[in-house]
């Protein structure tokens, strides 16, 4: 779960995950927002509503 704590640890497990489950890339954002915990919430349904992120790729910029 993405908490706010250890972010590149969690986008590295989550592109491992990806990578073995073969995810589309257009599956892999829907996939890891299943994932977003505690005060990383409320962040992501704010940019979700004012500037929604496209992509995976997008979303691990911004938070790496």
């Amino acid at each position: 779960m993405l908490d706010g704590t250890n972010v590149i640890d969690w986008i590295f497990r989550a592109e491992q995950f990806f990578d073995y489950y073969h995810t589309l890339d257009i599956e892999c954002l829907t996939v890891a927002t299943i994932h977003i915990d505690k005060e990383v919430v409320p962040w992501f349904e704010t940019m979700q509503w004012t500037n929604p992120f496209c992509s995976w790729q997008t979303l691990t910029e911004l938070l790496s």
